[in-house]
């Protein structure tokens, strides 16, 4: 009982951050205040808490029935946590002011690292 409960709790946790990064970027730009903001966020994990719970209710009547699905599911998790990864590093970046980008990217040349295979330019 409680591994699906906690995949629900990650979920969640997932979608806070997602939303508040995202939110925040469109805060600093005067697109909204901080109470939509924590608005927005509060529909966004209360949603994402529903729908992992449906999910994991779901999953875990396929997995009795077929449990030979264990694996193949695992590897899809691995792919979904790298997405995951990926839409955190966006919402990221996307919030950050161009000076705070402008830094960060000599920061990273000083370093050695290479952020524009990580962060490509978007058109806007």
């Amino acid at each position: 009982m409680s591994q699906p409960l906690g995949g629900v709790l990650v979920y969640a946790i997932y979608q806070a951050l997602l939303t508040g990064l995202r939110t925040e970027a469109m805060r600093k730009r005067g697109a909204l205040d901080r109470q939509t903001q924590i608005r927005l966020v509060a529909e966004s994990v209360w949603a994402s808490a529903k729908e992992g719970a449906a999910v994991s209710a779901v999953l875990g009547v396929v997995l009795v029935v077929f449990p030979w699905m264990a694996f193949p599911l695992s590897v899809l998790g691995v792919f979904g946590a790298g997405k995951a990864t990926m839409d955190l590093v966006d919402a990221f970046w996307d919030g950050l002011t161009e000076e705070q980008q402008s830094e960060v990217r000599s920061l990273a040349y000083e370093a050695g690292v290479n952020l524009s295979q990580i962060f490509q330019p978007r058109p806007a």
